[in-house]
């Protein structure tokens, strides 16, 4: 697809307020195209950069007022004055850029075939020459831009700040109203143009008013109306959603039905499209990729139930909530709870497989080579076992028996030779397993998968349950 065909989504992404119209926009981008759209969705929130190295595809803002400077012919403290005064690349870019680009025969139109390509070859690109050979690879890119729009919004893609107002949620949101049934009460059908529409008082497309009372009777003569109510004998929502294995049952009967033919009436429209959201965020936290995600969904919808975490894809990590008193912890975690100490550390998600390990962030960067004695631990304890363990590591001086700053840590996780600061000795917190050899373990209960962890470390040289101490390897014959 033409480059420019995305920056006029992406334009009119940003120029659209309403978080539903901007759900529906997206939807009818995957609709369009879905192999291009779902791609820019991995783009939108960073999952491609990340896959093709994110650190190495980094491009700092001095970069482009560089390549800026460049082909607009004025100094980079011009070019840095007008961000300066514009506070966006992507205005500046467009400014400087169409003011002094003149138009060439030997360019090409720039399509996103060029862009993710540039971003593939910046990421292996090192050297003495790097930062050359990267400037120049997107200054090629610019060259072949032809329209304001592009100029724009390759300079905000470049630094990962499009500005669109497109946050994850709103791209699993659209995803999921692209591949799931709709829900009458959910969305709206236009009855002049027939466009589906989101829970709006007026088509998107047409700008007609939505006839709300009538929606029944508008879906019914363009869709097979599918009935799905609450179980019999219950009474109130609160009891429904106890029973897991009827809903669990509900939700697969309706993940079976056509999208494009069929549609569901329920008494509790916005319970069952929560549900909808639910699974496919479950899913997505586990695969991190829009484009596996609905590839997958899309030949089989009803395998968005199923969760399965594959090894060096790391999830997304549960983040805690914050709270002022113990009380309201409860009110929070509810009861029976398990209590565990929240360190000054760095959240790390161990893989291991069959003698291969790596270490991942909560931002689910690869941080294997920062921490070379966790991998040797590993080795030399569980070399027939595979895991993924969640876990902190945390700055610790062994001679006061005192824990370090994350500043001190963090040192470690910057430094691009660990050699200069090994000094710097770690412990490992590890208090969950996610998965157990080709067992997936997210959907069994805390206390279980506490059980199992405790029992994987119980032939461990450990000082304590659920931590190895790491320096103590030294002594171990």
């Amino acid at each position: 697809m033409d480059f420019l065909q995305i920056t006029q989504i992406f334009e009119k992404l940003e120029t659209t307020s309403k978080r539903l119209n901007k759900i529906i926009i997206l939807r009818d981008f995957l609709e369009q195209d879905r192999k291009v759209a779902q791609l820019i969705f991995d783009m939108i929130c960073g999952n491609f950069q990340r896959e093709n190295n994110k650190k190495s595809v980094g491009i700092s803002l001095k970069t482009i007022f560089s390549v800026i400077s460049f082909l607009s012919q004025k100094s980079e403290l011009q070019v840095e004055k007008e961000f300066n005064k514009l506070g966006d690349v992507g205005e500046v870019a467009a400014k400087l850029i169409s003011q002094a680009k003149q138009s060439s025969l030997l360019t090409q139109t720039l399509t996103l075939e060029h862009v993710t390509s540039a971003y593939k070859k910046i990421s292996i690109t090192s050297g003495t020459n790097s930062n050359k050979i990267k400037k120049e690879i997107l200054a090629n890119l610019f060259l072949n831009a032809k329209d304001v729009l592009e100029y724009k919004f390759l300079a905000r893609l470049l630094i990962d700040d499009l500005r669109i107002g497109v946050s994850e949620g709103v791209l699993r949101e659209a995803s999921v109203n692209y591949l799931f049934p709709k829900i009458i009460g959910i969305q709206n059908l236009c009855d002049k143009c027939f466009y589906i529409n989101l829970n709006s008082k007026s088509c998107l497309k047409c700008n007609n008013p939505i006839d709300e009372k009538s929606q029944q009777e508008h879906f019914e003569n363009r869709f097979k109306v599918v009935e799905i109510g609450t179980p019999k004998e219950i009474i109130g929502l609160d009891n429904f959603i106890k029973q897991e294995k009827e809903i669990e049952e509900t939700l697969k009967f309706a993940l079976r039905l056509n999208p494009k033919t069929h549609i569901i009436s329920t008494p509790e429209p916005r319970y069952f499209y929560k549900k909808f959201l639910e699974s496919f965020e479950k899913k997505y936290n586990t695969l991190n990729s829009f484009t596996n995600i609905i590839l997958e969904t899309k030949k089989d919808l009803p395998s968005i139930l199923k969760v399965n975490l594959e090894y060096f894809r790391p999830i997304k990590s549960m983040l805690g909530v914050r709270s002022n008193t113990v009380e309201h912890s409860f009110e929070v975690s509810g009861m029976p709870a398990v209590l565990d100490y929240k360190y000054d550390g760095l959240r790390v998600q161990i893989h291991h497989k069959e003698g291969r390990i790596q270490l991942f962030s909560r931002n689910l960067d690869n941080i294997t080579k920062q921490f070379p004695e966790v991998i040797d631990f590993i080795k030399q304890n569980f070399p027939k076992v595979n895991f993924v363990l969640d876990s902190e590591t945390v700055g610790y001086d062994f001679n006061t028996q005192k824990y370090l700053p994350f500043q001190m840590l963090s040192k470690r996780i910057l430094s691009k030779n660990i050699e200069q600061v090994n000094h710097i000795k770690v412990v490992v917190k590890v208090f969950d397993i996610l998965k157990l050899n080709d067992e997936t373990l997210i959907d069994i209960p805390y206390e279980k998968r506490r059980e199992m962890l405790e029992n994987l470390f119980v032939n461990t040289p450990i000082r304590e349950k659920i931590k190895f101490d790491l320096e103590l390897l030294k002594n171990i014959k």
